[in-house]
């Protein structure tokens, strides 16, 4: 199970600490971008020695990750429709709200734009808190997997989007191809968060000779196309299936391994029956995957970052994929891997060919993918939103101090003033009739 975890005694309170209270859909009930995401985000905070509550969904699930370490407040939620792995929310409800206001946030970080995540920026504008929204998914580009009238919801998407991310002071797509697309469709204040990799996971060394024996027909020695993704449809599968066929007829020798779970599988694996499924894969099971592929193929056109591309290029396997947005930004295109245009099956498979019939081409590519992975640094990540943070809110001091402002001439004028005129205040008179209560 992967372990976020932060052990908080060894990273003391910082002398001017935000506070920030995170709102998600995904924490550590799901694997998924979002959470690794903000998991790293909140274990950079605890270590800066920062205070963070995060409120996410209510779930019978159990936790699939060790999550940083910080508090965490569940509202009650129920399963979406669709994508029955995650929650639709109602609001903050008395318990959050109470839960929210005494942890006093210094600044609200949205990172999902559902009933709880418009409670949370409503009580920020009452309270004079500011929010800072990052935009994870893109939801507009779901809608044509799943047979749904694509025009008309998608402008009430965007309508939406535009009335929330009005009340955002910033809004962090990972992506500037993203945040071009952002700013096309009306959404002010647009800046990016670049995402990292972890390096020391993924990484060339972990090639394993077994785990290649493992794929397929023992002995084969054919090259290894490897595709990560949750397995729904939405993640760009048929056209995965249709390169493989495509591959087939054209009698390139390969093999295929399939890391991932969700309900595309059984479909999926009727349609690719000589694919090794592996289920879901972290840690050091995932980095071996990787590094011991040849290509990794991700016909995905709707990513908002393409964190699976940078993971297999700093393993030293090149990509092919398409030039969608949040492809383009991580996929250095002709070096560290192929781009073709969404949904050209046959321009991907000849990509995918190439690779597989030239192991030069294929050992160049993969070496330029690690050097250019490399650029992309999680600790640089996460203090850009750090850096955001102090921007549009002022620090409180550290935990455990009162984080109320130094006060001010009047304040001590009327600290001067109370004891003076309680004196000679008679005694049927409360408190709330005095001079201090109405000043």
């Amino acid at each position: 199970m992967l372990n976020f975890s932060v052990d908080r005694a060894a990273w003391p309170a910082a002398a001017a600490q935000q506070r920030v209270a995170l709102v998600t859909g995904s924490y550590d009930r799901v694997v998924d971008g979002v959470a690794l995401t903000l998991n790293r985000l909140v274990a950079h905070l605890l270590r800066q020695g920062h205070e963070v509550l995060v409120l996410a969904p209510r779930t019978p699930r159990q936790p699939v990750l060790h999550h940083a370490g910080a508090a965490v407040h569940h509202v009650f939620s129920l399963p979406l429709p669709i994508w029955s792995e995650y929650r639709l929310t109602f609001g903050l409800g008395r318990q959050g709200l109470a839960r929210l206001s005494a942890f006093r946030p210094t600044v609200l970080h949205i990172a999902v734009q559902d009933a709880l995540g418009h409670a949370v920026q409503r009580w920020g504008r009452q309270n004079g808190v500011a929010s800072i929204c990052s935009h994870h998914t893109r939801y507009e580009r779901y809608l044509q997997f799943y047979h749904l009238p694509v025009n008309p919801l998608e402008a009430a998407y965007w309508w939406g989007m535009r009335r929330f991310h009005a009340h955002c002071a910033l809004t962090f797509p990972p992506s500037a191809s993203l945040a071009a697309l952002l700013r096309a469709k009306g959404v002010e204040r647009v800046r990016v968060w670049p995402r990292g990799v972890d390096r020391d996971l993924f990484d060339p060394s972990s090639r394993s000779k077994e785990w290649r024996e493992s794929i397929g027909e023992p002995g084969s020695g054919t090259p290894i196309v490897l595709l990560v993704a949750r397995l729904r449809w939405e993640k760009g599968l048929s056209d995965f299936a249709a390169v493989i066929h495509e591959l087939e007829t054209l009698g390139v020798p390969h093999r295929v391994a399939i890391v991932g779970n969700g309900p595309a599988r059984s479909a999926l694996q009727r349609r690719l029956p000589k694919a090794t499924f592996l289920g879901t894969l972290t840690s050091t099971p995932l980095a071996v995957a990787y590094a011991s592929s040849d290509v990794f193929l991700y016909p995905s056109t709707t990513e908002g970052w393409g964190a699976t591309c940078l993971e297999a290029q700093a393993s030293g396997v090149p990509v092919v994929a398409t030039t969608s947005p949040g492809i383009v930004d991580v996929v250095d295109a002709g070096r560290s891997g192929i781009l073709t245009a969404p949904n050209d099956v046959t321009a991907m498979a000849d990509a995918v060919r190439l690779l597989l019939s030239d192991a030069t081409i294929r050992r160049q590519m993969g070496r330029h993918a690690v050097w250019h992975a490399a650029r992309f640094d999680w600790s640089v990540s996460s203090d850009l939103i750090l850096s955001a943070y102090k921007e549009i809110a002022p620090p409180a001091v550290g935990a455990g101090d009162d984080i109320r402002p130094p006060p001010t001439v009047l304040d001590r004028i009327i600290n001067w003033y109370s004891p003076m005129r309680a004196s000679n205040m008679p005694s049927n008179m409360t408190s709330s009739n005095s001079f201090i209560s109405r000043v």
